[in-house]
């Protein structure tokens, strides 16, 4: 059997959603039509993708979460029921995932499960800061409020992130091009040369003689060398989902040179939108450098602030916190400071992450105004060595024509 997601109209021409289980499409609609229901979209529901080791649960996009988030904010501060919106929001979307999602939502929600509860249900979906900030909304009976405060803090992480991703493409590009180039010259090229010199009884050049070697031995050893790549990086991956390999790995990055500091600044940003959107919208100062923590992307900046709690439980102000960590710049902990003793902590939490969002393009310009020449000197190399490893063969082939 095949579950779908369906909208339909009755006789009146109003529109339900649900799911219904059936053999394929033309039983799901004969079904809905026994019920005097005609079918509007029919979607059949794919089993939630699992994770690299298959655990996980369904994934959706940034953008797909902003979407959501604005338009539930947009609707209730409209005075639309949770019900009716979710409804709403179903019959519009396109992606069967979400569509899942929407329609288990709803679903909860009229057994009379509250929104976070329901949304607790999905945690590779929503955050525990997300699921936070929304039962601190339906507690302070500020819900919409609170999901428009959420749909600010997404927008502002994927811009931030689209804009480091935007930065990697070209020499990332320029890269993998080089490189696929280099191989299959390695593989193919090469040994043409080397059958066209054998037939002149001449001994290659030492240069060409090992590009030969190197082309020959990958050429018969490929698809070893693809296994072991593949199982290599597999072993990587899961290493570093591994507690011990994460903290070693977000611990390193931070002491690579140029990129460590863009990291850094990175982290402080995402620390203090995080803080400031939590902290604006009423969670409990423990709970939201909980949050905070968890949510920091860096298991060395988690560890350090979990390990800091016990400091902030016996009075300790946040910016003794992280003038403790030792991670945080001064201007940092000075502003958090002046923040709290004046009581306007948020909007210098605002303050600082528009600062360090744009230290981070600074970075990220300049970093690729350094890499760019980096990159077309190495291209320019690996050109240089191809035209010396191939161009003194047909000199020499040339040489023996004219004798």
């Amino acid at each position: 059997m095949n579950s779908y997601i369906y909208t339909a109209q009755d006789k009146d021409e109003k529109r339900t959603s649900g799911t219904i289980e059936a053999q394929d499409q033309d039983s799901a609609i004969r079904m809905l039509a026994q019920k005097d229901l005609i079918v509007v979209k029919l979607t059949p529901v794919k089993p939630f993708a699992k994770g690299f080791l298959g655990t996980g649960g369904p994934r959706i996009s940034g953008e797909e979460l902003l979407g959501f988030t604005q338009q539930m904010a947009s609707m209730l501060d409209a005075s639309v029921p949770i019900k009716k919106a979710l409804t709403t929001m179903l019959d519009d979307s396109e992606n069967p995932v979400m569509r899942q999602i929407l329609n288990d939502l709803s679903a909860r929600i009229s057994e009379g499960s509250s929104l976070s509860e329901v949304l607790a249900k999905y945690p590779s979906v929503f955050s525990r800061m997300y699921i936070s900030m929304i039962a601190a909304g339906e507690a302070g009976g500020s819900l919409p409020n609170m999901l428009f405060r959420l749909s600010d803090y997404i927008e502002q992480s994927e811009n931030i992130k689209k804009k480091v991703q935007s930065a990697l493409y070209y020499p990332t590009v320029i890269v993998t091009f080089a490189f696929t180039v280099m191989t299959f010259i390695l593989l193919f090229g090469i040994p043409i040369f080397k059958d066209i010199y054998d037939d002149f009884g001449e001994e290659l050049p030492m240069a060409t003689r090992l590009f030969i070697d190197a082309g020959t031995f990958l050429l018969n050893n490929l698809l070893f060398i693809g296994v072991g790549i593949v199982i290599l990086i597999f072993i990587i991956i899961n290493w570093l989902r591994t507690p011990g390999g994460r903290f070693f790995w977000d611990s390193f990055k931070l002491k690579i040179p140029v990129l460590g500091m863009l990291f850094r600044k990175l982290m402080i940003s995402r620390f203090c939108r995080t803080l400031g959107t939590l902290y604006g919208g009423g969670v409990p100062l423990l709970n939201t450098m909980e949050l905070v923590a968890s949510s920091s992307d860096n298991a060395l900046m988690e560890k350090v602030l979990m390990d800091s709690m016990k400091d902030l439980k016996e009075g300790q102000t946040i910016s003794q916190l992280l003038r403790n960590t030792k991670m945080f710049t001064s201007m940092a902990v000075t502003m958090v400071a002046t923040g709290e003793e004046s009581g306007t902590l948020s909007k210098m939490l605002a303050k600082l992450t528009d600062f360090y969002e744009r230290q981070v393009e600074i970075t990220l310009t300049a970093l690729m105004g350094l890499l760019e020449p980096i990159i077309m000197i190495g291209v320019g190399i690996c050109i240089g060595v191809l035209i010396v490893v191939l161009g003194v063969p047909i000199l020499n082939i040339s040489s023996i024509i004219n004798k």
